[in-house]
């Protein structure tokens, strides 16, 4: 079982690496290559831009996910019955966040070609700003609900592990991916510099 565990953080901190490699990428100018092989290397569409690819994200944050659910299990000290009921609706409140997300992302791509023109339609700038304020409150509603429903699964000593927990995890994540970045910057940058003779 501990093994398992194991190759699971390992496993998710190789796909942190695939993040950070996308995002090094840019930092460097390019793929990893020489400067005289960067035209021939093939670089996938996805890559180009900057972008993960969406598998890959998504294969990110079922391992991260998997990870949060074994970690707060131990630290709040889970039973089986209050696991159940408590991690579908944290996964729900993660997929409303996500979706809310995407939603501001549209409606600020959409305020932002507004803003271009000459003359913005003031009553288009408008409703724009009533559909960011709308997802906002919808989303801090389902949190709220999410709170309120946490009280009567945990007990108060859970309720406030949970919340050093998700802070605590928070950081570990952040400082996962700084690492891992850190990590593949100096070995980039031993790969490709010069070497003194």
């Amino acid at each position: 079982m501990k093994g398992r565990w194991s190759i699971c953080i390992l496993g998710t901190l190789f796909l942190l690496s695939l993040i950070v490699s996308a995002g090094s990428g840019q930092q460097f100018g390019g793929p990893p290559w020489p400067p005289a092989e960067q035209e021939r290397a093939p670089v996938p569409k996805e890559r180009a831009k900057g972008q993960e690819p969406e598998w890959e994200k998504k294969e990110i944050r079922e391992m991260l996910e998997t990870l949060r659910i074994w970690k707060m299990t131990k630290a709040l000290e889970l039973t089986e019955e209050q696991s159940l009921k408590i991690f579908p609706k944290m996964r729900e409140i993660e997929n409303a966040r996500e979706e809310a997300g995407k939603q501001k992302a549209r409606i600020l791509m959409d305020l932002q070609k507004l803003l271009k023109e000459e003359k913005p339609d003031i009553d288009k700038v408008k409703e724009s700003l009533n559909a960011i304020e709308k997802v906002d409150s919808e989303l801090r509603s389902r949190e709220e609900r999410l709170r309120e429903e946490l009280k009567t699964i945990l007990s108060p000593l859970q309720q406030a592990k949970f919340y050093i927990f998700q802070k605590e995890f928070e950081e570990d994540v952040k400082r996962m991916i700084a690492e891992v970045r850190g990590l593949r910057q100096k070995s980039m940058e031993r790969k490709w510099s010069p070497q003194r003779k």
